[in-house]
C-alpha cells in the first residue's frame, strides 16, 4: 500500500527538512482549501440564481441557515473568475501595458495614469488570492493574446494587433476617425457613437474632459478562451476602465459570469487626464456566447 504524504514527511530523518516539508505541504493544502471554498461559493451562487432560497440551499447541503451564511462569505468570491477564468490560490494574472518613448533620448516608460491603474488592478487581484505580473509592450510592438489569465490595458491607437483582435466583439466596435490616429467607439446595437474629448491634444481650457473605453472579455485570436480587455481611446479612458472594473467587479460578475461580455465606460477626467473625476457605464453590459 502506497504511503501517504503525511507518512512520507514523518519518515524524514533530518528535523529541519521535516519541518520545511510540513510547511510546504500545509501551504499546498491551504491553497486547495481556498480553491474549494471558491468553487463552493460559485455553486451556491448558481443555486441562488436558479431560484432556490437560502433555506432551500441549506436543506440541500444539510446545514443550518447560519452555517450557510458563513459558507457564502468564506473564501474568495466567484467574481475573481473575471480576472482568472480557472482561479486558484496563487494563480498568475499577466497585465499587458504599453511603453512609450517621448523622444529618441528618453527611456521607455508607462503613462503615470496607466501605472496607477495597474497598481489598482494588482491590489484587487491580491485581495482575491491571485498574483500579478506586468508585461511591458513596446509601442506598436507585438502582443501575444493567446495566453491564459491575460488582462490587456492597451487601446487600438497604440497597437494595430489590438485594433484587429477586438473586432471579435460582436456589438462594441472601434472605428478609426478619418486618417488620424484617433479612434471612436460604436455601440452597434443602439447605433450610438462615443468620441473622446482627448482627441484634441492640447485643451483650450481647464474644464474636465471625457474619454471612453471598451471593457469586457474578448475572444482570443486562437478561439481558445478570452482575455480581459480594459482599453480606452486615450490613457484617461484606460485608467477609467480599470477604475470602473475594480469598483464594480461583483456587479459585472452578476451580469456576465463566465461568458464573453462587453460594455462602454465613460470617464470624466481633468483637462490633461492626470486625475480621474468620475467613471460610469455609457452602455449596457452585453453578454455574448459562452467561451
Amino acid at each position: 500500500m502506497e504511503d501517504t504524504e503525511v507518512e512520507r514527511i514523518r519518515r524524514i530523518e533530518n528535523p529541519a527538512e521535516r519541518a520545511r516539508a510540513v510547511g510546504i505541504e500545509q501551504a499546498r493544502l491551504a491553497g486547495q482549501v481556498d480553491e474549494l471554498a471558491g468553487i463552493r461559493r460559485e455553486a451556491i451562487d448558481e443555486m441562488l440564481r436558479g431560484g432556490l432560497s437560502q433555506a432551500d440551499i441549506a436543506r440541500e447541503l444539510g446545514v443550518t441557515r447560519s452555517r450557510l451564511n458563513k459558507l457564502v462569505t468564506t473564501g474568495p468570491g466567484p467574481e475573481r473568475a473575471l480576472l482568472v477564468p480557472k482561479p486558484r490560490a496563487g494563480a498568475l494574472l499577466t497585465v499587458a501595458v504599453v511603453e512609450k518613448r517621448e523622444d529618441q533620448r528618453a527611456r521607455p516608460s508607462v503613462l503615470a495614469t496607466t501605472q496607477d491603474a495597474v497598481t489598482k488592478l494588482d491590489r484587487l487581484a491580491r485581495e482575491m488570492g491571485l498574483e500579478t505580473e506586468v508585461d511591458r509592450i513596446p509601442e506598436m510592438g507585438y502582443i501575444d493574446l493567446n495566453r491564459d489569465n491575460l488582462a490587456v490595458l492597451v487601446g487600438p491607437r497604440i497597437s494595430p494587433l489590438i485594433a484587429q483582435a477586438i473586432t471579435a466583439d460582436p456589438i462594441i466596435k472601434w472605428r478609426r476617425i478619418g486618417d488620424s490616429r484617433n479612434w471612436m467607439l460604436i455601440d452597434t446595437r443602439e447605433g450610438v457613437e462615443y468620441r473622446s474629448d482627448f482627441d484634441e491634444d492640447e485643451p483650450d481650457t481647464d474644464e474636465p474632459r471625457t474619454c471612453y473605453a471598451h471593457i469586457g472579455r474578448i475572444r482570443r485570436p486562437d478561439g481558445e478562451g478570452g482575455f480581459l480587455y480594459l482599453g480606452g481611446a486615450h490613457g484617461a479612458g484606460t485608467a477609467g476602465a480599470v477604475e470602473y472594473f475594480v469598483h464594480n467587479v461583483v456587479g459585472l460578475w452578476e451580469e456576465a459570469h463566465r461568458n464573453l461580455w462587453s460594455a462602454v465606460v465613460k470617464t470624466t477626467a481633468t483637462a490633461r487626464g492626470k486625475e480621474i473625476l468620475n467613471v460610469e457605464l455609457a452602455s449596457r453590459v452585453y453578454v455574448h456566447t459562452k467561451r
